[in-house]
């Protein structure tokens, strides 16, 4: 079951988006298990719930860092679809080194920079929100030290989030 927290912060967002004609997408069953057997069958079964119910998948918003002082300081987030977060995982890097570490890519960084947005599947079922740098290392526990928190939780990414 998909955390109440989680699912009403993002209703929210899909309703504030569709009043301005923005939707994503829902990932289907078949999608999903493809993405679980990559992951050794490790993605909880909320996640998994939350991507077939939730038509996230190529919706754009823009957020700010927790950390950011700068009333101007938003990053533009694209939520992946599975083919992009599989991509992401066995494409690309940091995607290739932390796959093993748990670590999923939800999201880009819509401007291109490569610096993708991660959740970890060890944080529970409303985990904290990352950017994670793509330029520091191939050494999993190097480019964890360097990730930087966007939201200290899903929900949070969901509440302070702006369609753009």
């Amino acid at each position: 079951m998909v955390n109440p927290e989680v699912k009403n912060s993002v209703q929210k967002l899909l309703e504030r988006a569709e009043s301005e004609g923005k939707m994503g997408e829902r990932c289907s069953l078949n999608q999903l298990n493809d993405l679980n057997k990559l992951f050794k069958n490790k993605l909880p079964e909320w996640l998994i719930q939350f991507y077939y119910s939730t038509p996230i998948c190529g919706l754009e918003i823009a957020t700010k860092y927790l950390d950011s002082e700068d009333d101007q300081d938003y990053l533009d987030i694209e939520f992946l679809n599975v083919k992009g977060i599989i991509s992401e995982a066995t494409e690309a890097y940091p995607g290739i080194s932390l796959i093993d570490k748990g670590y999923l890519c939800i999201g880009n960084d819509a401007l291109g920079t490569g610096d993708q947005i991660y959740i970890s599947l060890d944080e529970g079922e409303n985990p904290p929100v990352y950017q994670i740098y793509h330029d520091v290392s191939e050494h999993p526990d190097e480019i964890l030290s360097a990730k930087r928190i966007i939201a200290n939780s899903l929900s949070e990414l969901f509440k302070n989030a702006k369609e753009t």
